[in-house]
């Protein structure tokens, strides 16, 4: 169901009263019909054709918000690069705290972020114990070896 805060910005919303019984149905299908795109490429489209512009940078910095707080960014750090303002990072800093949303989805980013990070760091080591394609083996061994005692520092 769709809560609005005091002075929250949002789209407009007509004034006008749906039952709630009503307004809880369409945002079930809406969640639904969200969470069956199945992909990428289809999810981009929806929320092409759903939300304006300004909405789409809207919802982008709320979500880099929350991923800066949980990478422990200060409030300030975020506003100046963001550029949003201090109550924006409050609201999804308070949202943070007592929601679980923003936590799940930065979680499974941070994950991704873990895993990329790693298979970079074994194809760094990879290249350096695996010699290119078509190279000398020994040649590369020797190489490799030179630039291992060049790299150590000295007591």
């Amino acid at each position: 169901m769709i809560s609005l805060n005091k002075g929250e910005d949002m789209s407009q919303i007509s004034c006008r009263y749906l039952n709630p019984k009503a307004e809880k149905q369409i945002f079930n299908i809406f969640i639904d019909s969200f969470s069956s795109l199945g992909s990428p490429e289809k999810t981009q489209d929806f929320l092409y054709d759903l939300l304006s512009p300004v909405e789409q940078l809207m919802l982008g910095k709320r979500l880099a918000i929350a991923y800066m707080l949980l990478k422990n960014h200060s409030q300030r750090i975020i506003c100046n690069t963001l550029k949003v303002s201090q109550t924006t990072v409050a609201r999804v800093n308070a949202s943070l705290k007592s929601g679980i949303g923003y936590r799940t989805i930065i979680t499974h980013m941070l994950k991704k972020e873990a895993v990329v990070t790693f298979f970079n760091q074994l194809e760094e080591k990879l290249d350096k114990i695996l010699p290119p394609r078509g190279a000398n083996w020994s040649d590369h061994y020797k190489r490799t070896a030179t630039e291992s005692v060049k790299n150590k520092k000295s007591f």
